[in-house]
C-alpha cells in the first residue's frame, strides 16, 4: 500500500507546484503583452505615449527613460535620467538618421541636441548581420558597458548600437528567458521527485556503494529541511531568470 505524504512533503509539492504556474504566467504575460529593449546591457520596459514609445529603466545604474520618436529616416530620442547615488539628473536629445543603401549595409549617422553629428567610427548598419554595426574600417562596433559609480555624466556617450538598432526597428525583446525558464523547470521536476519518492532518491544516490543502504536519523531530519529550501531555491532561481531578457 502506498504510503501516504507527510505535510512537509504536501506543503512542498504544493510551493513547487505554485511557484512554477505562477511563472508561467508571468512569463506568457511578458512575452504577450510586455515588449522591451535592450539598452546599454540592460532591459528596458515599453510602453507607448501617442506616436512615440518610452522605455523605461535604468542606465550606468541610474533609473530614468529613453523616449523614441519614430522620424521618416529614422528616429529621435529623448534621455531623461537621474542619478541618486550622486543626485544629479541628466538630460539629452539624440537623432538616428539612415541614409543610402550601399554594398557594406544602411549608412548611419547620431546627431546630438545641437546639431552637431556625432562621430564614434562607424559608418554602416547591417541588421541581417550577427554584428550588424559596422566602423569604416570594417570592423565591428559594440557599446561599452560602463559599471563605476558615479557615473560622470558629462562625460555621457549615447549607446549608439541600442539606439540605431531601435530607430531600424530590431532592438525588440522580452524581460526574461525561456530557455532558463525550461532549465529551471527541469530542475524542479526533478526536486518535486525527490520530495515525493525520498526513500528512492537516497537509494539512487547511495545503492552504487553500499549494498541495502538505509538512512540516518540525520539524513531524514534534513529531508524536513529540504521540502522548505526546495521552493525557496526555485523562486529565486525564477526571479533570477527575469533579469534576463530574450
Amino acid at each position: 500500500m502506498h504510503k501516504k505524504f507527510t505535510k512537509f512533503q504536501l506543503g512542498s509539492l504544493l510551493s513547487l507546484a505554485v511557484i512554477f504556474l505562477a511563472f508561467l504566467g508571468v512569463y506568457l504575460y511578458f512575452s504577450m503583452a510586455q515588449q522591451g529593449a535592450m539598452i546599454g546591457d540592460t532591459f528596458f520596459s515599453a510602453s507607448k505615449e501617442g506616436d512615440s514609445t518610452v522605455y523605461d529603466g535604468s542606465l550606468y545604474e541610474a533609473s530614468g527613460t529613453v523616449t523614441m520618436t519614430p522620424e521618416e529616416n529614422g528616429a529621435t530620442f529623448q534621455f531623461q535620467f537621474f542619478d541618486a547615488f550622486s543626485n544629479t539628473s541628466f538630460t539629452g536629445k539624440y537623432q538616428v538618421v539612415f541614409g543610402e543603401e550601399t554594398d557594406q549595409g544602411v549608412e548611419v549617422s547620431v546627431i546630438d541636441g545641437n546639431g552637431t553629428p556625432l562621430d564614434p567610427g562607424f559608418r554602416y548598419y547591417q541588421a541581417e548581420n550577427d554584428l550588424p554595426l559596422w566602423d569604416e574600417n570594417g570592423d565591428p562596433y559594440m557599446d561599452v558597458a560602463i559599471y563605476g559609480t558615479p557615473y560622470n555624466w558629462n562625460e555621457f556617450v549615447p549607446p549608439y548600437y541600442s539606439i540605431i538598432s531601435l530607430a531600424a526597428g530590431d532592438n525588440v525583446y522580452h524581460r526574461g528567458h525561456w530557455g532558463l525558464f525550461a532549465l529551471i523547470s527541469v530542475l524542479g521536476v526533478i526536486a518535486a521527485l525527490a520530495v515525493a519518492f525520498p526513500m528512492a532518491f537516497f537509494k539512487f544516490q547511495y545503492s552504487l556503494a553500499v549494498e541495502n543502504p538505509e538512512p540516518s536519523e540525520f539524513y531524514r531530519s534534513t529531508f524536513k529541511v529540504e521540502c522548505v529550501v526546495f521552493p525557496v531555491l526555485l523562486l529565486l532561481a525564477y526571479l533570477w531568470s527575469l533579469t534576463f531578457a530574450s
